[in-house]
């Protein structure tokens, strides 16, 4: 009845409503934005989008009706593995729409704690499920361009006192407690200017890295690049090179797009492939498609790395670093990956000198261009850990690795495929040395763990996690 009355009655303006109607459209919305359901996030597009911008209108009124600071507050109920994942000074970001409310009685009863006793179920801080209440203070002064919204006008339930966060809002976790007597983890979530500062420089970059990339690419790259869902990403790609035209002017990104998903999950063969058919299509209509031409060379030669083909891997990214040098600025950050691509295959020629040149050209760049711990810069400082640790000077490769890992924990989360990766290398190092056989085990059941729940089981990279293991346990 409620779908029915949905499909008849909805209209743009009464987003905020709906989605604060006590019904299915809260929950579908969030699990979708969530990655739980990939389609459900195209099916809910347009609503999300209504939703979006209507809070975006009532942010305006918010910033100028409420007092700044202000405290709201959010009751929830997550997982024990998520709670320790939040250390203070840890940037973090909603993935959906992120509802609080101006009053804390109200969201502690979203954690369904007693009114007259002030606490909530018996329960255990060892339990899987944890309470948390979240305390976040919103400064304009800080933070001008945060966008919340006091939805209590428009809201189906205006006695919950609501604001919402548009998706992406950012904080910054300034304290962590515990309160063992009423079994409840108090979160202090803060905004900031260095917020704004990050959101604004990773804008810039999406524009200049996606400016020509149409919607239908972007929405099945955003599934394998950020949310690692690279078998639905896959599908999801297929179904549309089957439903394009011959001639349709977004094959060759389809194609490309085919291909790196590939290349992620370690078929190699497959990336090849579509590489070529990319980079045939993408000749056809130089010199107007320069970049994505010298993009599906750089990806040949990414894959030929990876297969340790160190002669065409050079061949191939000198190749599209020499095209993109001709049509792009030299300060684009697609020249700074480039840099990165023709070290990894210096590195693999033995010649150490070339590659560190290049590397620190890319940081550089980087520099100028991104956030401190972009994971693109964590891709420098990775590969001149493997440089370094073939020079063997093993200091500086164990600093290049750990700031590597560092930055890949702080932006994609402790159980990205990235920093398996890494975590692989500190594992191999850390068993080339003297008395650090433990060190070497802990990353490399780590390595392992990860890739064993993100890439396939077939994955070239999972059995060389799975032998480094087994070999070092065997010592241990």
């Amino acid at each position: 009845m409620k779908i029915a009355e949905f499909a008849r009655d909805y209209r743009s303006d009464d987003a905020i409503y709906w989605y604060t109607k006590p019904c299915f459209l809260h929950q579908l919305i969030n699990k979708a934005l969530h990655w739980d359901s990939v389609m459900a996030s195209y099916t809910f597009c347009y609503f999300v989008i209504d939703l979006s911008v209507r809070i975006q209108e009532m942010a305006m009124d918010t910033k100028q009706c409420h007092n700044s600071p202000f405290r709201v507050y959010r009751g929830s109920i997550i997982c024990r593995e998520e709670v320790e994942q939040l250390s203070v000074g840890t940037l973090v970001a909603t993935r959906g729409f992120f509802s609080t409310s101006k009053n804390s009685d109200v969201a502690k009863q979203f954690l369904a704690i007693d009114p007259d006793t002030n606490m909530p179920p018996h329960h255990s801080i060892e339990d899987k499920q944890q309470f948390v209440l979240f305390k976040i203070d919103v400064d304009y002064i800080r933070s001008p361009k945060i966008i919340v919204a006091d939805v209590s006008s428009q809201s189906a339930v205006p006695e919950e006192h609501e604001m919402i966060f548009d998706i992406g809002t950012t904080f910054i976790i300034k304290k962590v407690a515990y309160d063992s007597s009423l079994k409840i983890w108090f979160i202090y979530l803060e905004s900031s200017s260095e917020v704004d500062r990050l959101n604004f420089r990773y804008r810039l970059d999406t524009r200049t890295r996606l400016a020509d990339t149409p919607a239908m690419v972007l929405f099945g790259r955003y599934l394998s690049d950020v949310s690692s869902k690279n078998r639905e990403a896959l599908e999801y790609f297929q179904r549309l090179l089957r439903s394009v035209t011959v001639h349709n002017e977004n094959r060759p990104q389809i194609y490309f797009s085919l291909a790196r998903i590939y290349r992620v999950m370690g078929k190699y063969e497959h990336a090849i492939h579509y590489y070529r058919c990319a980079q045939l299509l993408y000749r056809r209509t130089l010199p107007q498609s320069s970049l994505g031409y010298g993009c599906s060379l750089s990806g040949l030669g990414t894959v030929y790395s990876l297969l340790g083909d160190s002669a065409r891997a050079l061949s191939f990214c000198t190749q599209a670093m020499i095209i993109h040098q001709h049509c792009l600025a030299n300060n684009h950050l697609e020249i700074a990956m480039n840099c990165n691509r023709v070290a990894t295959a210096y590195w693999l020629c033995g010649n150490y000198a070339h590659a560190l040149l290049l590397l620190s050209r890319s940081v550089n760049l980087y520099k100028q261009n991104l956030p401190t711990d972009h994971p693109c810069k964590a891709q420098s400082f990775h590969i001149m850990g493997l440089v370094h640790s073939s020079l063997g000077k093993c200091g500086q490769a164990l600093a290049c690795y750990k700031t590597a890992l560092n930055m890949r924990e702080s932006m994609l989360g402790k159980d990205h495929h990235l920093v398996a990766f890494t975590c692989y290398r500190l594992g191999l190092f850390y068993a080339n040395q003297a008395n650090t056989k433990s060190e070497a085990l802990q990353y490399a059941r780590r390595a392992l763990r990860i890739m064993q729940a993100r890439l396939p089981k077939n994955h070239p990279d999972v059995k060389m996690s799975m032998k480094l293991v087994e070999n070092l346990s065997q010592q241990h």
